[in-house]
């Protein structure tokens, strides 16, 4: 709490909270307020939702740099992932999916609840002549905004 001043009968404060980084922050936190007067005490807390930049996460990435989806060339199939939408004050506007140009899939994006989404990918690479080891590597944008917030 800093920056505490009144104004006539009114009091106000600066309230804020510090992240640390590389561990689990909490979600909320409360300021107690408390009167004290010749009639007795009075005390009243207030829980905010603590959240900072808005940003994209995939519970199923793990410990990995990126989120990956492994896909079988020319096997035409539907590869899904889960992923959430963090620390938006105000629900995303839109939710879009950009593939790299050229990429050998097409992807879309369903929401399945509140912040929460499946991002669909459908295989659409030839398959490998036979006995011929293929690699191929393509990315994924996956930007998230409103009036006010972006995530990527």
């Amino acid at each position: 709490v800093d920056s505490c001043s009144m104004v006539d009968n009114y009091m106000g404060a600066l309230v804020s909270a510090q992240s640390q980084p590389g561990s689990v922050n909490p979600t909320e936190g409360v300021v107690s307020i408390k009167f004290t007067g010749e009639g007795g005490s009075f005390q009243n807390n207030v829980t905010f939702r603590l959240i900072g930049k808005p940003y994209i996460s995939f519970p199923e990435q793990g410990n990995y740099l990126t989120m990956t989806i492994p896909m079988l060339l020319g096997d035409e199939g539907i590869y899904e992932t889960w992923f959430v939408l963090n620390d938006f004050m105000g629900k995303p506007t839109s939710v879009k999916c950009d593939p790299d140009e050229g990429a050998p899939f097409s992807c879309a994006i369903e929401e399945i609840e509140e912040n929460q989404y499946i991002l669909k990918v459908q295989n659409n690479s030839a398959a490998p002549e036979a006995h011929k080891a293929v690699k191929q590597t393509a990315f994924i944008g996956i930007r998230a905004e409103n009036e006010q917030e972006l995530a990527e």
